[in-house]
């Protein structure tokens, strides 16, 4: 297994600065459970996100397949109202199949 660059609480501060900066403050609170739970990969995935463009979309996209993989290990479980969901549910989304 690779050793980690940083220390976990260094890569979790660094984590929640991005978030503050990042993500809106209503899911802040979800953002910030799903880093403190997930693994230093999908923290760093995310950490990289927010220094890139259009970096939001990229943050909260590695946050939805982060907190799907916590809910199929049973580590979270997602409720109605979470902000970050399933991100498999927009391709299956009949909406986005439209004619237009």
């Amino acid at each position: 297994m690779k050793e980690l660059k940083v220390p976990i609480d260094i890569l979790f501060e660094n984590c929640k600065k991005a978030v503050n900066k990042e993500i809106k403050k209503e899911c802040r609170e979800e953002a910030l459970k799903i880093l403190e739970l997930c693994d230093e990969k999908d923290s760093q995935e995310f950490l990289r996100y927010s220094k890139k463009l259009d970096r939001s979309n990229l943050c909260c996209l590695v946050l939805d397949f982060a907190k799907k993989k916590l809910v199929d290990e049973g580590k979270m479980e997602q409720k109605e109202g979470d902000y970050f969901k399933d991100p498999y549910i927009w391709l299956d989304d009949e909406s986005n199949n439209k004619e237009e």
